[in-house]
């Protein structure tokens, strides 16, 4: 993991490089300096991806277009950064209909960090009601709804988006917890899950367990009664 990581990084480094070179042939194209300050996001250099984004604000005040793509990097900087709250502000300020669906799912995704799960919800579902189908609002959906112990319905929003795409890790993992929380079987869900992306399920396994354990005392509660 380490060596794919290094490979990205070097091509991070050499991208930066060429937008670097164009900047200083096309000065006055803002999707250059956005393409940039996504780079360094992805390399984690928040400081620099910011001050880019901020200053780009201010050198394309007049192209709508610029503005409102580069208030929507910075919320992902922020998003990135771990600051929720300057996310959120950020998301909060599109309007433009291609983008503001993306913005919605981004606010709920920040509110549900803060774990504000009622106000996530509300986002959620507004995003939902411009994509039905679409696997990664069906399962925000049922994540903020799993958080909230509204377990069937959020098994019902897991299976829509396994309607919509078989494959999709997050459905599959928050389904197998809602068969652990229902006391069935989950193994097909985490084998599929571990099968397909071994370190998404690394890292959540202990998500697994604290609920395993939850309904192991709560069972163990019930028969002393």
């Amino acid at each position: 993991m380490s060596g794919e990581r290094e490979k990205r990084e070097t091509e991070l480094n050499q991208a930066i490089k060429q937008l670097v070179a164009k900047i200083d042939q096309q000065p006055d194209d803002w999707r250059l300096y956005n393409d940039l300050a996504i780079h360094l996001t992805e390399l984690r250099d928040y400081l620099q991806a910011e001050e880019l984004a901020m200053k780009s604000l201010g050198r394309f005040e007049h192209d709508k277009q610029a503005q409102q793509t580069l208030l929507y990097t910075l919320g992902n900087i922020y998003y990135s950064a771990e600051e929720y709250e300057k996310a959120v502000t950020y998301f909060s300020q599109i309007a433009d209909q291609k983008l503001k669906r993306d913005a919605l799912v981004m606010i709920a995704q920040s509110l549900m960090q803060q774990q504000d799960y009622q106000h996530a919800l509300v986002y959620a579902l507004t995003a939902h009601d411009q994509m039905k189908q679409d696997p990664e609002v069906n399962t925000l959906l049922a994540d903020i709804l799993l958080a909230l112990g509204e377990f069937q319905q959020a098994s019902d929003f897991y299976d829509d988006a396994l309607q919509s795409d078989a494959k999709f890790v997050r459905a599959l993992f928050g389904r197998g917890l809602i068969a652990v929380v229902n006391d069935q079987d989950a193994t097909a869900y985490f084998a599929a899950v571990k099968e397909l992306d071994a370190a998404f399920y690394q890292a959540n396994q202990q998500r697994v367990d604290e609920i395993a354990t939850v309904i192991a005392q709560k069972n163990a509660a019930d028969t002393d009664k």
